[in-house]
């Protein structure tokens, strides 16, 4: 995600993780929540999906927090809403 983002910059020697939770949904077997911002200028689209399509068990709630950001999602009630009914 980062290398399509900022191409001129040495990532592999920066980040010391790759994030790839992609590859390690499969062996997650607890129930998942993935919050997305509708906004989001940070995280390209096709990189949420393909985590959402990564997690290929029953467990899994994804809900888009309208009018929101990648910094601002918090700021909405939406967000902790979702947050409380799903832990509870």
């Amino acid at each position: 995600m980062a290398k399509d983002k900022y191409p001129f910059y040495p990532l592999n020697s920066i980040m010391k993780d790759p994030y790839n939770t992609d590859k390690l949904a499969k062996d997650i077997h607890i129930p998942i929540l993935i919050l997305l911002a509708s906004k989001d200028e940070t995280i390209n689209e096709k990189y949420s999906d393909n985590l959402i399509k990564a997690f290929k068990d029953n467990n899994l709630k994804v809900i888009t927090i309208e009018n929101s950001g990648h910094g601002s999602i918090i700021d909405k009630k939406d967000y902790y809403k979702n947050m409380s009914l799903f832990f509870k």
